[in-house]
């Protein structure tokens, strides 16, 4: 994501921010995706205390996308600085980068599943697993399906920290003692 910053006035920042849109960030090969046109109030032109004033300015800005429509479509949003911190926020992540992300979501779930069902075909682990109170994870067909129906239906992973949680220590687990018996049998 790209800023376009202009002060008033100016009927310029939208066509640098299109042109922006057809670059590549600095010393990566993903292309650009969304820039904000951003247009500062003429008041700030002229300030000796550029902090005070801009936290209170009134700023107009715009983003554009590369295979989106502009949002919004017509006309310009307007808001303090702390909005526009918002909104960077809710669009900083290159919408690439998350679905690749999304897409090796996937593929460790699915791993994780095969992994486990493996496992269960020898009576020692499903012992152990007893053992570590993990029994359940090796009984369930696909002890993953209620996060798998979740990406199928939104697109988005389950929240990461709480998915690793409860199933980290059951993956790492299975994945060791599957390898120790590929090696021993």
């Amino acid at each position: 994501m790209i800023i376009e910053a202009e002060l008033e006035p100016t009927d310029n920042v939208e066509n640098e921010a299109q042109e922006r849109l057809k670059s590549r960030l600095k010393d990566q090969s993903l292309p650009v995706e969304s820039v904000i046109a951003l247009i500062y109030p003429e008041t700030l032109r002229q300030t000796t205390n550029l902090k005070s004033e801009l936290a209170k300015a009134r700023l107009r800005y715009r983003v554009l996308y590369a295979n989106e429509n502009p949002f919004p479509e017509h006309g310009w949003l307007e808001g303090s600085i702390s909005d526009l911190a918002d909104l960077i926020h809710l669009i900083a992540i290159h919408k690439s980068a998350f679905d690749q992300t999304a897409s090796d979501f996937r593929k460790a779930i699915d791993s994780a599943v095969s992994c486990l069902q493996s496992l269960s075909n020898y009576p020692l682990i499903e012992q152990l697993f007893g053992l570590l109170g993990l029994a359940e994870v090796l009984k369930t067909k696909d002890p993953f399906e209620e996060e798998r129906l979740k990406l199928k239906k939104t697109g988005k992973p389950p929240a990461l920290p709480a998915f690793t949680d409860t199933f980290s220590p059951s993956i790492n687990l299975a994945a060791a003692l599957r390898t120790t018996l590929n090696k021993t049998l």
